[in-house]
């Protein structure tokens, strides 16, 4: 979730509603003409964070000692829990389609690419770096095309 400390408690996003508002966000983008596979990339825009771990009764994870809710940038996950979310995330992704995965796949490398990894999450990085390259050439999409078509969904997330 997503915390704000408002003067009457807290103002809560939950993960799976920010990615639906970053979903609306990029219906009001205007082209000249569409990007190719424009409607997954609405899609996976509108459901990039529905992988993450939910919040749910019982579980203190989003909680802080106090009992307040605790932004998602303070949940302290171990390297296999991130590892497994990753990969369930592109799993997902890719099941409804390649270039949703390759967005998926895009912002994976966004999330972790540059920060102190351990060595199995790196390993996934390079394979799907390689991935990706490889449905690329099979889409018959650049790069350029790629990395453009994440940056609006990169923009819409923030």
């Amino acid at each position: 979730m997503i915390v704000t400390n408002v003067q009457s408690g807290c103002k809560i996003v939950l993960q799976s509603t920010h990615a639906l508002l970053a979903g609306y966000l990029a219906e009001q983008l205007a082209f000249d003409e569409k990007p190719p596979f424009w409607f997954e990339t609405k899609v996976a825009i509108a459901e990039h964070d529905d992988s993450k771990m939910e919040c749910k009764a019982g579980r203190r994870e989003y909680l802080t000692d106090a009992g307040l809710p605790r932004d998602f940038t303070l949940v302290e996950s171990t390297a296999d829990q991130i590892l497994i979310e990753t990969r369930r995330r592109l799993e997902n992704a890719y099941r409804k389609h390649r270039w949703m995965g390759l967005l998926q796949s895009m912002h994976v490398e966004t999330l972790y690419g540059k920060s102190q990894v351990d060595n199995e999450m790196r390993k996934l990085l390079k394979v799907e770096q390689e991935h990706r390259t490889q449905v690329l050439r099979d889409l018959k999409e650049s790069d350029s095309t790629l990395r453009m078509t994440y940056d609006w969904m990169h923009w819409c997330d923030r």
